[in-house]
């Protein structure tokens, strides 16, 4: 498997990922690419092949783009610390049906886990059982023609599987996203979610790992690039 590597130190590894692998805790797809970076590393002749991935949900199944990877145990409770200060800053692209309220806005909404279907709904502020997601979006592009907004994501608070839950409550769906959108997308169609931009705080060096992965040029993404 052609991995390719973004960024990479004695304590880093950032990787651009496809959209088609899952996130490290399932399938196989997920354990071939583990697998990968493993070889990758003997190759590199590192001390050893521990991997840990940035967070649990490192880039949910559907999206592709910048994972970050910590090569060492301290690294990888430096990336995940719990604290005012977040290490790892992420920007994403994202493609949308239909026109934006606004040509720049904040979504703070409230979202509750449904078990049964592993899936997540808009609840009130007063819901125990809800966690606040905030992001900031700004539109980058419009296609008229094809009713599609490109648009640049960051998230506040809350993970990357709560986009496309607030961007359908809005009323622009992800495209791709058959999960909010069954009547505008198709199943197979590809989640139009990209993580283009990390900064990494570097646990050892008063700088940042940096690094940008830009969208395949594919559908839809070809619309715009």
């Amino acid at each position: 498997m052609d991995t390719n590597i973004l960024y990479e130190d004695n304590d880093l590894l950032i990787i651009e990922k496809s959209a088609i692998i899952p996130s490290y805790i399932e399938g196989t797809e997920a354990e071939d690419l583990l697998n990968a970076l493993k070889e990758h590393m003997k190759k590199s002749d590192a001390d050893n092949d521990e991997l840990y991935p940035e967070a649990d949900e490192i880039l949910g199944s559907p999206i592709g783009g910048a994972a970050v990877f910590a090569k060492n145990a301290n690294t990888a409770s430096f990336l995940t610390q719990n604290d005012k200060k977040n290490n790892v800053t992420r920007k994403y692209r994202a493609i949308v049906r239909g026109k934006m309220p606004k040509d720049e806005d904040t979504l703070t909404d409230y979202l509750i886990r449904i078990p049964e279907n592993n899936s997540f709904s808009i609840t009130g502020e007063d819901d125990k059982n809800a966690i606040k997601s905030a992001l900031h979006y700004k539109v980058i592009d419009r296609n008229a023609e094809d009713d599609l907004t490109l648009m640049e994501i960051e998230m506040e608070k809350g993970y990357s599987y709560h986009i496309r839950v607030q961007l359908a409550n809005v009323g622009n769906v992800l495209h791709g996203d058959t999960n909010h959108g069954q009547h505008y997308n198709k199943v197979g169609q590809p989640i139009a979610l990209w993580s283009y931009s990390v900064n990494v705080q570097h646990p050892s060096k008063d700088s940042l790992a940096a690094v940008e992965s830009t969208p395949p040029d594919e559908a839809p993404w070809d619309y715009f690039y």
